[in-house]
């Protein structure tokens, strides 16, 4: 009798992680591809625009750094 509860619990613990599985990646995807949909290419675009910025202030403090060791 436990032996078989233990088979049946054993088979309900494995059906629902499959479950719990497929609910994350359906559930997980929505939010970033609804963000996606909304506000996707105004967000690249700043990002895009960031990444212009943070590279223009590297490039000044790599020129700098340079200057001051010479």
């Amino acid at each position: 009798m436990l032996d078989e509860q233990a088979k049946a619990i054993g088979a309900v613990v494995k059906v629902a992680g499959g479950i719990g599985k497929y609910l994350a990646n359906v559930v997980g995807s929505i939010p970033e591809d609804l963000l996606g949909l909304v506000v996707g290419d105004w967000l690249q675009h700043k990002r895009r625009r960031h990444l212009a910025v943070l590279t223009e202030n590297t490039r000044r403090i790599l020129e700098s750094v340079e200057v001051e060791r010479c």
